[in-house]
């Protein structure tokens, strides 16, 4: 399976060189290899999520990424106003705590069980869902 992680890693890079490889994707597109997609079906979900669920997240200026963090730092600020402050007053930037989540859509260190129902409803709804 790790030859065909590869793959799907290689085939995202040339699909958009201006990207390349960037962290991250290889946990996005082994979530669906483990999922049992084949090769093909996994390249473009993956294709799926980067252009259409965290745009440019991945981009070399990581402009999706800010652009995802400094809607998710309103959200914080809006309806969370005590733990905006609590992170203001202990110095710690939203983004550090945020950008695994959006590079990764969560996947990274949970389990594939509480992983496939959160990509549901990201599929379903769509950025509004993350």
């Amino acid at each position: 399976q790790l030859q065909t992680l590869e793959r799907v890693l290689h085939a995202i890079a040339a699909f958009d060189p201006k990207v390349g490889y960037a962290q991250g994707m290889n946990v996005l597109a082994g979530v669906f290899l483990k999922l049992g997609f084949e090769e093909e079906a996994s390249f473009w979900m993956l294709v799926a999520v980067m252009e259409d669920l965290i745009p440019a997240c991945h981009a070399k200026d990581l402009r999706g990424l800010f652009r995802d963090t400094a809607v998710a730092d309103v959200l914080v600020q809006t309806f969370l106003p005590e733990h905006a402050e609590a992170l203001s007053a202990s110095g710690v930037q939203l983004l550090w705590l945020v950008a695994d989540f959006f590079l990764t859509l969560g996947s990274r260190d949970a389990p594939l069980q509480v992983v496939a129902p959160q990509w549901d409803l990201y599929f379903l709804h769509g950025p509004r869902g993350l």
